[in-house]
């Protein structure tokens, strides 16, 4: 009975990232975006710190959403479908994690929630950074259910790498680490993401004034 439901519910969230894939009308700023600034980054002809990438960039979503695009060529559905794909893998991870840590009924839930929020499967089907998010936070969870410190420690880094202003979750996963095993995490894991972010964030700031 349960794995009925889990595989319905999955099947409905697979629905409804196909058909938004499809279906949503192209935002400029998010899928041109990614689309083309990808392309151009994976195929070397730009930088992600040139003069035409305003702000400061991470690559990971870029490199995902360019690489859908010189694998299977110019299309929007492409791109889309590779950042949902990244998602749903998450998804999948994430419900797996919450069952081993926190019991069925808990895995059942989350997966229930995604389902009935279709606003969150559209986000994931754009040709951006949302799904790969979906997919570091869907790995920590399931490295924490399994005692994974480092693990969880790699998917700060990931989210940081997709999407830098989740920088601070980098120091914040290493404290935890050492408070939950008593043994040393080296500072050297943390201290680059935090330059980084010290760095640069107000040059961001400054750049939205």
């Amino acid at each position: 009975m349960t794995g009925g439901l889990v595989a319905l519910l999955l099947l409905v969230i697979l629905l409804q990232g196909v058909w938004h894939a499809f279906a949503l009308i192209p935002d400029g700023d998010l899928d041109g975006a990614h689309l083309y600034h990808g392309w151009l980054i994976v195929t070397r002809q730009l930088s992600l710190y040139a003069d035409e990438m305003t702000g400061h960039r991470t690559p990971l979503a870029y490199w995902l959403i360019g690489g859908s695009q010189v694998l299977w060529g110019p299309s929007l559905l492409a791109g889309r479908l590779a950042s949902f794909g990244a998602g749903f893998v998450g998804l999948i991870l994430l419900w797996r994690g919450t069952t081993r840590a926190l019991g069925r009924e808990t895995g059942l839930l989350a997966l229930a929630l995604v389902a009935a929020s279709p606003y969150l499967t559209a986000h994931t089907a754009t040709a951006g950074f949302q799904g790969l998010c979906l997919f570091w936070v869907g790995l920590g969870v399931w490295s924490w259910s399994g005692g994974s410190r480092l693990g969880v420690l790699g998917c700060a880094w990931g989210l940081f790498l997709t999407r830098p202003q989740f920088g601070l979750l980098i120091p914040l996963a290493w404290f935890w680490a050492r408070r939950t095993s008593g043994r040393r995490v080296d500072l050297a894991l943390v201290a680059p993401a935090v330059a980084f972010w010290l760095a640069f964030w107000p040059v961001k700031m400054v750049a939205y004034v």
